[in-house]
């Protein structure tokens, strides 16, 4: 993705941290100002959230999966990486891809849809015309599960867009 100018960049990263931030929040997390010494000085731009070992990626433009490989193997953590799109209407959509930690190598989601259920939990959910997995935000690790929560679609994304809405203002 080419960015016409600085000033358009420095909005996309606000409204990408800015997203990062409200899910942070929203979880109950606390960044790590200490992270491990690995994190803090090749990859000064991620976020570590030590409960529930989890890096934080801010992505604007594309998103580059080897250094994020490097960096997961490392540190024997999960990554999310967040970005966001606007939708045929310009309301603004928080995604998160996963990278997931395994001893063996690591394994990739597709981006993911922000979806808020009615018990206030935060989800990412595949389209509605993917059939992987889903992956539940709470206080522990990242949860990948097969079944999606069955809750209105439609209303769960809209509860997702009203909880990042600030994003979209200037």
């Amino acid at each position: 993705m080419q960015f016409i100018n600085d000033r358009a960049r420095r909005i996309a990263e606000a409204r990408v941290l800015g997203a990062t931030v409200a899910i942070v929040r929203h979880a109950g997390w606390s960044l790590d100002r200490y992270a491990p010494a690995l994190i803090a000085q090749k990859f000064a731009d991620y976020l570590y959230v030590t409960e529930p070992e989890l890096l934080l990626v801010p992505v604007i433009g594309d998103l580059h999966r080897a250094p994020i490989n490097s960096l997961v193997r490392a540190a024997r953590s999960d990554a999310l990486c967040i970005s966001i799109s606007a939708s045929d209407t310009g309301d603004l959509r928080v995604h998160g891809t996963v990278c997931e930690w395994t001893r063996q190598a690591q394994r990739w989601s597709e981006p993911r849809t922000a979806w808020l259920g009615d018990d206030d939990t935060l989800w990412f959910l595949p389209d509605a015309t993917d059939s992987g997995p889903a992956f539940r935000v709470g206080t522990d690790r990242m949860e990948r599960l097969d079944d999606h929560p069955t809750g209105e679609r439609a209303a769960g994304f809209d509860r997702a867009r009203t909880l990042f809405a600030y994003l979209g203002e200037r």
